[in-house]
């Protein structure tokens, strides 16, 4: 698998789930692949050709101390591969429902919208319309991506907020 990133610049991602690794412990990690995978390119953390990725799944800490009394002293499963393409995960906080003014019976959780805008290609120029706009989750995620965003509902108190006239605190909540 290595071998056609032999002479290529390079960078390492460990990580892991249900436990921190320290810093001491990544580098360590990483060593382990140097007897195997001789690379001969040179270390380049911004501008990587290649990204390898080396991840544990330790679970989660109650469950192992629930069965056997003892937390784990080693993970459940490793995975290394090459890195294809990275998630933007921190958009997910940006929509975060603890941020927002108002929330209605039927607010979308920002995951969910995220990926129904994936899923309607929302782009700069694309025209979205939710006929079931409900607190406007998903349009505010299409207008994030640059799309034209327009909604109607049948239930006007849910665009209103409750005991609020105007649509000003819940869509200011939202502009960033």
């Amino acid at each position: 698998m290595y071998k056609p990133y032999l002479h290529s610049k390079f960078k390492f991602i460990v990580d892991c789930f249900g436990t921190s690794i320290s810093v001491s412990d990544q580098i360590a990690r990483i060593n382990q692949f140097q007897p195997s995978m001789p690379l001969l390119g040179s270390t380049d953390l911004n501008n990587p050709e290649v990204t390898f990725c080396y991840y544990e799944d330790w679970g989660r800490p109650e469950k192992s101390l629930e069965s056997t009394g003892q937390f784990r002293t080693s993970p459940k499963h490793c995975w290394f591969g090459i890195q294809v393409a990275s998630g933007n995960r921190t958009i997910v906080s940006q929509f975060d429902l603890k941020k927002r003014n108002y929330i209605g019976t039927t607010t979308m959780d920002p995951e969910l919208s995220l990926v129904m805008a994936n899923q309607a290609l929302a782009r700069p120029g694309a025209l979205v319309l939710d006929p079931f706009v409900g607190t406007g989750s998903f349009l505010f995620t299409c207008s994030h991506f640059g799309a034209y965003s327009l909604g109607a509902d049948i239930d006007g108190r849910q665009i209103r907020g409750t005991g609020n006239p105007t649509t000003s605190a819940f869509f200011f909540g939202f502009l960033f």
